[in-house]
């Protein structure tokens, strides 16, 4: 695993201390990746008072894991491997592109609303309407599979980071990256933020962890 600090990383003092921490990680990170057939894991870090992560696979066997500095410094080594599995995860299932063709069906779909729009108030011919009805359905029904196959990509990326490192370091680390967040009130995170959101939210990831948990038997007492 490599460590690559962005430009406004200038302080070197804070650099040597996320580097330290990172490298603690760096033996289980490198031995996923590998399993994953990657060869070559560079994580770079920018300067950012915001916890996120992204991974950008290029290549089919070169990934990209981005981290903020926030991240690193707030997140223990646990949460922190915990991350970068899911990312790893991710990376290998694509996820990035198949988010990008999801979000192209979203434009065509509010493109074909604003057509159906336009035709209504210039009273053009039910035929017109009719077709445009038809392209507004059909990417509709795109948004919502992709929307639902996207959570289920999401779900399948934290499952395998809770096998690897265990499903508390998880759970806690996108607990912490919750409170990066603008506050919402409950009610409405739970609804129509989940409605409308195209990716689960941090909540619907940490309820789905807690949920896959909860259905497994219990252990047979011998």
């Amino acid at each position: 695993m490599q460590i690559v600090f962005r430009k406004n990383m200038k302080d070197k003092v804070e650099n040597q201390v996320l580097s330290n921490k990172l490298k603690h990680i760096e033996p289980l990170v490198d031995s996923i990746s590998k399993a994953k057939g990657i060869d070559c894991l560079e994580l770079t870090v920018r300067k950012s008072n915001r916890m996120k992560s992204a991974s950008v696979l290029s290549k089919g066997r070169l990934l990209e894991i981005k981290v903020t500095s926030a991240l690193v410094q707030k997140l223990n080594q646990d949460e922190l491997a915990a991350v970068a599995v899911s990312e790893i995860e991710s990376a290998k299932n694509k996820d990035r592109q198949f988010s990008a063709f999801r979000n192209i069906m979203v434009i065509a779909n509010l493109g074909s609303g604003l057509i159906i729009l336009e035709r209504i108030l210039s009273q053009a011919s039910i035929q017109q309407i009719g077709a445009s009805l038809v392209a507004f359905g059909l990417t509709g029904l795109f948004v919502c599979l992709g929307r639902s196959m996207d959570f289920e990509r999401i779900f399948k990326a934290d499952l395998h980071a809770a096998k690897v490192v265990g499903k508390q370091a998880i759970v806690s680390a996108l607990r912490k990256m919750k409170t990066n967040l603008i506050n919402f009130p409950a009610n409405l995170q739970a609804g129509l933020l989940s409605l409308v959101s195209l990716s689960p939210t941090l909540d619907q990831r940490i309820r789905n962890l807690e949920k896959k948990d909860k259905s497994q038997p219990p252990a047979k007492s011998e």
